[in-house]
């Protein structure tokens, strides 16, 4: 006999007690040997199992497993469906990136188990801003994509604008309150043709700019962000060149102590040589290094240098025990702490001649292990200093157990000494609170004679800025402290 010619059908069946039952329905035609047809045989197959399976499958691969929610392949794919230009007619793509800010706390603080169940919660409130056809995507951990389709350009703020109205309210979480705050990236088709990464890839821009604002703000996609990318991207490659080339150097600005007009101090600031753009202040690349990670090597060169001059400073004016401020940076801090003890021993400076600035936020993302690292290093005879102060956490509570030595009060405060109240009360204050902890206050960025006669008068311990001394090199250094 010859083969048999078959045909295959699937076919969903509900059970008479109410679930789904899938069979697998084949028939096939059996022909004698003359080839005419002879008889039919049908087979039924109970394949639920394998349908479960299947489904299980697709589920894992377009799905997020701990939300529920589409994964990054599905949006793409629901994505590339809505850029669809013969589909759109006229309709408007508008796409929100939702980031997290600080959700790495709640997992450090919390666990992630707390961390998995504030992102369910999460998940759920992002549905609940949007309307039933919208998508809610999870991209990977804390980042949400929000993909809607509408004719109104304004959508996108309203949407942002609910999603942190509804996020800004406390989740209660294995009976304590948690809290977080959305960083949102809003990017919108405006009728021109896009590819789904195109459009992810501006919202994402646009999610930072947000985050770089101060976070708990959405933004919306410029091409604008195209460019500050680039040149971002070019700087970060011209300052690794710099660290391979040696075009850093270290300026030295005078730290006076008010009551004798002596200069007792010198903080090391990072200065780069640029082969085109000439020598760069810290303040054009440092916000670089820092998001880049090369503020380790070039805070620890930094580090390097300015404990050798010191060495060398207090060796030619044994008289003047003069101290080398560096500013430490939070990642130095978290780590290359351990680090000073080893520069101090290769240089020779004596530890007694090494002040540390580092900031509030430095010491406050982790309070605890923070004060424990200072007061090693204190045992050492390193001094320390907060740098910016005012400008961070100001936690008064921690302020009291850091074994620091001095406060250096923020520029932004004495611009308006004697002029603004709040920033004269700010000041005075902040030198009473100092004193009576028994801590030295530095003000910093003091511009006028104006400004330093108020900070005499205040009781000031030492004062900084261009109005007492720019930042020099180690040569103009040396003429200086031999006029001084």
């Amino acid at each position: 006999e010859e083969e048999a010619q078959s045909s295959y059908v699937e076919k969903r069946y509900i059970h008479t007690e109410g679930h789904v039952v899938w069979a697998l329905s084949s028939i096939s035609l059996v022909r004698d040997s003359q080839g005419n047809p002879s008889h039919f045989v049908s087979l039924f197959q109970d394949i639920t199992e394998r349908k479960a399976l299947e489904e299980q499958l697709r589920h894992q691969a377009f799905y997020d497993s701990l939300t529920g929610l589409p994964n990054r392949a599905l949006l793409l794919d629901r994505l590339e469906e809505a850029l669809d230009p013969g589909r759109r007619e006229g309709s408007l793509v508008t796409l929100l990136l939702v980031d997290l800010d600080d959700f790495k706390v709640v997992n450090d603080s919390l666990g992630h188990d707390t961390g998995n169940v504030l992102l369910l919660e999460v998940a759920k409130r992002l549905q609940a801003s949007v309307r039933p056809g919208d998508t809610v995507a999870r991209l990977s951990g804390d980042e949400f994509v929000v993909l809607l389709e509408t004719t109104n350009l304004d959508e996108g703020q309203w949407v942002s604008e609910r999603i942190q109205k509804y996020l800004q309210e406390p989740f209660e979480i294995y009976e304590r309150e948690v809290f977080v705050s959305p960083s949102i990236g809003i990017a919108l088709t405006e009728g021109a043709e896009y590819k789904p990464k195109e459009l992810l890839r501006h919202a994402d821009l646009a999610m930072y700019a947000a985050k770089k604002r101060g976070k708990a703000q959405y933004e919306f996609y410029s091409p604008s962000m195209d460019t500050q990318i680039q040149e971002r991207m070019h700087l970060e490659s011209d300052l690794r060149r710099a660290v391979k080339h040696g075009e850093l150097e270290v300026h030295y600005q005078p730290m006076i102590e008010l009551h004798t007009g002596r200069i007792c101090a010198f903080e090391a600031l990072a200065r780069w040589r640029h082969p085109e753009r000439g020598l760069l202040a810290a303040e054009e690349f440092i916000q670089n290094a820092e998001e880049t990670g090369l503020i380790r090597p070039v805070g620890l060169w930094v580090l390097e240098e300015a404990c050798q001059q010191g060495k060398e400073w207090r060796e030619h004016y044994p008289d003047r025990t003069l101290l080398m401020s560096v500013n430490f940076a939070a990642s130095q801090f978290s780590h290359q702490a351990h680090l000073i003890s080893k520069v101090l021993s290769n240089t020779g400076l004596d530890p007694k001649g090494l002040q540390l600035e580092i900031t509030e936020r430095a010491v406050m993302d982790d309070a605890e292990l923070s004060i424990e690292k200072l007061k090693k290093l204190k045992a050492l005879g390193v001094r320390f200093a907060i740098d910016d102060y005012g400008m961070g956490y100001s936690c008064l509570y921690y302020l009291k157990r850091m074994p620091v030595n001095s406060l250096k009060i923020d520029q932004s405060f004495i611009a308006g000494l004697g002029k603004d109240r709040g920033d004269t009360a700010i000041v005075s204050g902040t030198i009473a609170m100092a004193h009576d902890l028994g801590l030295k206050i530095v003000a910093e960025g003091v511009g006028t004679a104006y400004q330093l006669a108020q900070l005499k008068e205040l009781g000031c311990d030492l004062g900084q800025g261009l109005h007492l001394g720019e930042p020099l090199a180690s040569e103009a250094v040396a003429a200086l402290l031999n006029e001084d």
